[in-house]
């Protein structure tokens, strides 16, 4: 491997090698090694152009059409095989902008959620783009990371790290920054090498940059680098839909030629049938359902992204529309985050402070509002307790971790201690009095009541103690026989705005749960506050899920509104669980966030979560904003409404149309439609639909969870389907005595219009003076389709290419009249489905009768 020298060298010849100092790399040289070398990326993620193009025929629709225009080409019609190949080039051309602009759109999302990385330039710490790093780079690292470039540690204080992604253990390692004595030969040897794709669990390190980009030991493991995407529920409802449409309409077609040719032994020449065929496969298929769908979420992520939420990926905008449960931290969504002293437990309130900020991480920054905390700390104490903290010299320290439950710093020569180290420790309650010596049990009782009384007031509290140290270096084992000082309590105040967002989102039939390692008294008071719950049955502790059945605990877990004191493999539990039943999205910032993150449906995390915690998660909030989730689950779900629409509107039609067309044409010794006439009829019902993706939402059917029902899609789309032939057919029964091409014509008038009333009527299974009103798009698209249909027969390019008949003022009074008769009977039709399926229980699901398909 080539990182073994490396591995050998000590720090000195280590950066003689890598050309490199103690302060890490000048600005001027790291841009010239980014300038000769490239950013550090296993691949440039970059919108090709060409490819999205070539995409646009790789459809099998497209091949059918382009079959069908050679066809027409061989048989002589080569006015047809024009129209035909203008049709394809107009399915392409709108299929091309609409995905180029989706994924411009995502690549500019996707800048937003860049992991960053600390390293220092010229002497002075940063926090740059992992892209930008360079070899030779020095580079902190902290609990949380991803590793965006292979390491060699220099230092290390308790660095463990989760190599899974490289060598499969599951186990986390422990890193060192010494010098091995020989040459690492495997990744599982490199004991003081941390690799490009690794997670840090524990601990810190300092080192320098020995590999990045494709000269890493993950590059040289290509497909590591590829996340394999699992399709969304929508993905994987549509392709079992497709499939069902294909085989169905590979047997219609089989059906087709065998009445014309052997049972109705039809007079149409055999390339007549051909053309034929072609073009209703072409009117019944949805193929414009690509375009819709990828319009509508991208529609939808740039949306999001205005209100300050982005998404990875496409299909998370329909997932987030689909959820029921929303699992989120108290801490930032509903407080706000911003810390106040509260109140103090000791005798020394003054020392109480002063201690309990010195293990933050505040101590030598300009900064004081990177933790919460330690920024109500500081604020607390007077301006000469300030300067003698900021004077300390910190020579070891220990970050705080959810197993040990507190962190500790190693103080030089602390004021007030002279003579000796202090180790100064500061964390959880019980933690800290469980680690002290000078605790007696009356005390006890006394910190543990106070504790207790100020968790019920919603308040944290951190316990804060020292011990003298005579070494200088010191392991979590050190950390015990500590001097108890005493307890300081913070107030997080509930956002203005947390109560009426929580009534929203019930409004939405969105349930909301809290998931907290807050105590008890914490979760309770924060909870009660909003109004989530209001009693305490609705709370429940993480060790109460221990040794308990998933069943039993299903049945607890589903009345109960917020979870404390919870682990996180409790977190990733009460996920799974939750999931059995309903489809659950869940708010997480940390890195034990993770596991409960990538089990959700939808995983979300803030910007500035951990590494490990965006790389899990589906979406990422630019703020940690309830509100914004809300109104992301709004959006998800009028995504939704906006392609069910798409769909039982284009199968409702195309169905009616091929039964009917086809019905007909065994009657007539002639194309009751040109093949032509059938792929303008098409285009021109197409057209409008491609506004759906932005159509307004009834708000009712925002009122609750929505997901795509394929069988109720199915449903609908045979009950409509029956309709409009029923009307297609009342079309031929008044025009079947005419000329072959007085009767196409008109058909062709009545079947646009009545698509385009289709549209207009079904965009909504509300009556349509009570649906909200189409958008202004959809209704400037409805114009151009309608006048080709009245406009188109009585000009010459009409009758000439379409062989089209200009109708007469009587026809034309009849074909209107027949229309106003068909918007009513579809009226009709919608309130009698919804009486139907509303309010009278269905024996057999009239889907059922596709079971056959999915053989």
């Amino acid at each position: 491997m080539y990182f073994g020298s490396f591995s050998k060298q000590n720090e000195e010849d280590l950066r003689v090698t890598l050309g490199t100092t103690l302060n890490g790399l000048s600005k001027v040289d790291a841009r010239k090694r980014f300038l000769m070398y490239g950013p550090n990326e296993l691949k440039e993620k970059k919108v090709n152009v060409i490819a999205i193009f070539l995409r646009q025929f790789s459809s099998v629709f497209v091949l059918i059409l382009f079959v069908a225009g050679f066809l027409s080409l061989l048989a002589g019609g080569y006015a047809d095989a024009v129209i035909i190949f203008f049709f394809v080039a107009i399915n392409a051309g709108l299929g091309f902008l609409q995905e180029y602009h989706s994924e411009k759109a995502v690549e500019l999302l996707e800048k937003f959620v860049a992991t960053n990385v600390r390293v220092f330039r010229d002497g002075i710490e940063m926090v740059i783009p992992s892209c930008d790093l360079v070899k030779g780079d020095k580079v902190k690292l902290i609990t949380g990371d991803i590793v965006s470039a292979d390491i060699r540690l220099i230092s290390s204080e308790d660095i463990t790290v989760d190599e899974s992604t490289l060598s499969g253990e599951s186990v986390p390692v422990h890193k060192k920054g010494n010098t091995l004595k020989g040459e690492a030969t495997t990744i599982p040897e490199a004991e003081n090498i941390v690799f490009s794709g690794t997670k840090v669990v524990g601990g810190e390190g300092m080192g320098y940059v020995i590999g990045t980009g494709i000269q890493t030991a993950l590059g040289d493991i290509a497909h590591l680098s590829e996340q394999e995407q699992q399709p969304s529920i929508f993905e994987h409802d549509i392709s079992i839909l497709s499939r069902k449409i294909f085989k169905l309409v590979g047997m219609l077609l089989a059906l087709f030629f065998v009445l014309h040719l052997f049972v109705f032994h039809s007079a149409l020449s055999f390339t007549t049938l051909v053309f034929f065929a072609i073009a209703l496969c072409i009117t019944i298929i949805p193929e414009a359902l690509p375009v819709i769908t990828t319009l509508s979420l991208s529609k939808g992520a740039m949306r999001l992204a205005r209100n300050k939420v982005v998404v990875k990926r496409l299909s998370s905008v329909e997932d987030i529309g689909a959820v029921e449960i929303l699992c989120i931290d108290k801490t930032g969504t509903i407080t706000e985050n911003k810390m106040k002293i509260g109140d103090t437990f000791g005798d020394n309130i003054k020392e109480t402070l002063k201690l309990a900020l010195i293990p933050g991480s505040l101590i030598g920054q300009k900064s004081h509002d990177s933790n919460p905390f330690d920024a109500a700390l500081w604020n607390e104490i007077d301006k000469k307790d300030r300067e003698d903290i900021g004077g300390e010299e910190r020579i070891h320290e220990i970050s705080f971790d959810s197993v040990r439950r507190i962190d500790s710093v190693l103080v030089k020569h602390l004021k007030g201690y002279e003579g000796n180290n202090v180790l100064v420790a500061r964390g959880a309650p019980e933690a800290m009095l469980h680690r002290s010596l000078n605790v007696t049990p009356s005390t006890k009782l006394k910190a543990l009541h106070w504790f207790t009384e100020e968790g019920k007031k919603g308040r944290r509290v951190l316990a804060v103690g020292f011990r003298t140290f005579e070494h200088d270096v010191y392991t979590s084992s050190d950390e015990k026989d500590f001097h108890f000082v005493g307890m300081v309590s913070f107030v997080d105040p509930i956002k203005s705005t947390a109560k009426k967002t929580i009534s929203d989102a019930a409004k939405l039939g969105l349930e909301i749960k809290i998931i907290s390692g807050d105590s008890r008294e914490v979760v309770y008071s924060v909870a009660t506050e909003v109004g989530l719950i209001s009693h305490e049955y609705e709370l429940m502790l993480g060790e109460e899920l221990e040794g308990i059945s998933d069943a039993k605990a299903i049945q607890r877990i589903e009345y109960v509104k917020a979870f404390a004191r919870v682990s996180p493999s409790q977190k990733f539990r009460i996920i799974q669980l939750l999931e059995k039943k309903k489809r659950v999205a869940f708010l997480g910032d940390g890195i034990n966030d993770a596991p409960a993150l990538k089990e959700a449906h939808v995983g979300m995390a803030v910007q500035h979560a951990s590494d490990i915690a965006r790389d899990a998660a589906d979406i990422v909030l630019l703020n940690k904003s309830l509100e914004s989730v809300i109104e992301a689950i709004k959006t998800g779900r009028e995504v939704i409404v906006n392609i069910g629409k798409y769909l039982r509107i284009t199968l409702s039609s195309s169905f009616g149309n091929f039964i009917s067309i086809s019905i007909a044409s065994l009657l007539l010794n002639y194309s009751p439609l040109l093949a032509i006439q059938i792929l303008l009829l098409n285009l021109a019902t197409d057209f409008p639909m491609i506004s759906i993706a932005g159509d307004n939402v009834d708000l009712d059917d925002l009122k609750k969870p929505i997901s795509h029902d394929v069988k109720e899609i199915i449903r609908i789309s045979i009950v409509f389907g029956i309709i409009t032939t029923l009307f297609d057919n009342v079309f031929f029964l008044l025009f079947r005595t005419e000329l072959p091409g007085v009767l196409q014509t008109n058909w062709f008038i009545g079947s646009v219009i009545a698509g385009l009333i289709t549209i207009f009527s079904l965009r909504s299974m509300k009556p349509w003076h009570k649906a909200v009103g189409p958008s202004r798009l959809l209704v400037g698209l409805m114009l151009p389709p309608a006048l080709i249909a009245f406009l188109l027969p009585y000009t010459k390019f009409g009758t000439s290419v379409f062989h089209f008949v200009p109708p007469s003022a009587n026809h034309m009074g009849i074909i209107i009249f027949a229309l106003l008769a068909f918007f009513v009977i579809l009226e009709l039709g919608k309130r009698a489905y919804q009486h139907f399926t509303v309010t009278r229980p269905q024996s057999k699901d009239l889907s059922t009768s596709f079971s056959f398909l999915d053989k």
